[in-house]
């Protein structure tokens, strides 16, 4: 199993990875606002979102997860 850890020799803490993502990219990250969903269109959320119930209630995959093709 050596061969899946390839790449991957140092652990980096969130913040840090935020941070150097941000840097990489050149973008600074800024505090959390509230706008219109329709105004929401590339932004990203500043917390998680949950469900107060699991959609639809049982497992429904036919296999082990879903394909999304990016060019449509």
């Amino acid at each position: 199993m050596s061969h899946v850890w390839r790449g991957f020799r140092r652990l980096t803490r969130i913040d840090e990875a935020r941070e150097s993502f941000f840097r990489s990219v050149g973008l600074e990250p800024t505090e959390p606002e509230e706008v219109h969903l329709s105004e929401a269109l590339w932004r990203v959320l500043a917390e998680d979102v949950s469900a107060p119930a699991d959609v639809p209630p049982r497992p429904r995959a036919a296999l082990d997860g879903y394909a999304v093709r990016s060019s449509e």
